[in-house]
């Protein structure tokens, strides 16, 4: 499902608490172009990173790369990008990033192999709420406690 970077996340997509900005990174699809590029390795890592612990929503089946041949032909079954000694299955969930204007960017696990496999580069910092060391995910109980009211006003960084 394409969803250009930068654009607000359909709420179809992802419910976002009233004070969040939610934008879409990394919503690929083949009929779309993308931005192609390098990025440097510690976005790897951090992005890896998310997509192992971090991410959210998890599907009962996988969506596979639309871009690799033998993953559009092979049919169920995840796609598994490999850093060092650890791998990660991707196509089955969302990240949630925090930039540190605030900024929720929110895209499919699939978007670390985009990164990897098909050098996808996301957004630039021009076009991008900050640079990637400077992402980091929500904090799981930040929602909970701003529908108690807990953080009416404040933003999840202070929460």
């Amino acid at each position: 499902m394409y969803v250009a970077d930068g654009e607000p996340l359909p709420a179809t997509y992802e419910p976002v608490l009233r004070h969040v900005r939610a934008v879409a990174v990394g919503w690929l699809d083949p009929s779309h172009r993308y931005s192609v590029g390098s990025v440097d390795d510690e976005f790897v890592a951090r992005l890896f990173e998310a997509c192992r612990a971090h991410a959210t929503a998890r599907t009962r089946g996988y969506h596979r790369c639309p871009f690799c041949p033998a993953d559009r032909d092979a049919g169920v079954g995840p796609t598994t990008v490999v850093r060092g000694r650890e791998s990660v299955r991707v196509g089955d969930a969302k990240i949630r990033l925090v930039a540190k204007d605030g900024t929720w960017l929110v895209a499919p696990t699939l978007v670390l192999h985009y990164v990897t496999g098909h050098a996808y580069r996301p957004p630039s910092e021009s076009s991008r709420p900050s640079r990637p060391t400077g992402l980091r995910p929500p904090d799981p109980g930040a929602a909970r406690r701003a529908a108690l009211g807990q953080c009416s006003g404040m933003s999840l960084e202070r929460c």
